[in-house]
């Protein structure tokens, strides 16, 4: 494992590999807005298990890198895909869950030589108003930058005491982890177009991942919408979307005990593991087969 610094290098992370493996296709993953880089160490030990190399990269956080969810660089992704491309891997992916699936469709889109597949896990639908981390509470501007310029946003249109309030009501009512209203809301009231991640734009083949009681993110809902973009852009490559029935938020292939505070994973334990796996198998042959040159 190689750990890179945004002083030294320009992004902050680290890269999983075995020598065994092949250089045509690594993996960048993008984990949320509560993760950590330790969190997805798992998610890469496992694609480097299946043949694909993979950097963990930081977004927020770390040293040099924004505290909290304003103005998080995406040239980051550029820069760890340009030092996989010197190193001799011939195709670069990202992999983004949550948060993560907002930079991974700006790196794609706006660095479309070097990113030719993205796996979109609970996928965000626009950029957001800026949050202070571990959600509590709003912050004026964009979640996202790019060399400094902001992107384009949906407002929240409440102070950090009405978010934390609406949040924490939520949770209370819904006996679970939810802050989806709020970003419904935030979607329904957004009055700039250009707020919504331009999927339609990136060349790259894509999978969607949701899970149907996602009490985050509207993820099924987001999937769909963009599958109708593409589709009626003819968007040339692969898309695809798979929902699961018994999975939340967190579709991740392996067990993290925290997770049990969300009620898709207390409600469906044996369900939630099949599909787990499922998905997970279903990301790797996406990965190996669908993720291949232009038709």
């Amino acid at each position: 494992m190689k750990t890179f610094t945004m002083d030294k290098y320009g992004f902050s992370g680290e890269f999983h590999k075995d020598q065994n493996n092949s250089r045509e296709k690594a993996m960048i993953a993008l984990g949320g807005s509560m993760g950590t880089r330790r969190a997805w160490r798992p998610l890469a030990d496992l694609f480097v298990k299946y043949g694909f190399d993979t950097m963990i990269v930081d977004y927020h956080g770390e040293k040099g890198l924004p505290r909290d969810l304003k103005d998080q660089p995406v040239e980051v992704v550029e820069k760890a895909a340009i030092w996989l491309k010197k190193n001799g891997y011939e195709k670069i992916g990202v992999y983004g869950i949550s948060l993560g699936t907002t930079i991974a469709v700006l790196a794609a889109v706006h660095f479309p030589e070097l990113i030719s597949c993205m796996v979109l896990v609970s996928p965000m639908y626009m950029v957001t108003q800026a949050e202070k981390r571990n959600d509590s509470g709003v912050l004026t501007g964009s979640s996202f930058a790019i060399y400094g310029r902001p992107f384009p946003y949906a407002k929240w249109n409440m102070t950090s005491l009405q978010f934390n309030l609406a949040y924490y009501r939520a949770c209370f009512k819904h006996k679970d982890l939810y802050c989806k209203n709020i970003l419904e809301q935030a979607y329904e009231n957004n009055d700039d177009p250009y707020a919504v991640l331009p999927v339609q734009k990136a060349r790259a083949h894509v999978l969607f991942i949701s899970g149907a009681f996602d009490s985050m993110i509207p993820a099924d809902e987001t999937s769909r919408r963009f599958m109708k973009i593409l589709d009626e852009n003819n968007y040339p490559y692969v898309h695809k979307h798979i929902n699961y029935e018994h999975l939340g938020h967190a579709i991740v292939p392996f067990d993290m005990p925290l997770l049990k505070i969300m009620q898709s994973e207390r409600m469906y334990p044996k369900e939630g593991k099949i599909e787990k796996k499922e998905a997970h198998k279903e990301t790797i042959r996406f990965m190996k087969k669908d993720w291949k040159e232009m038709y």
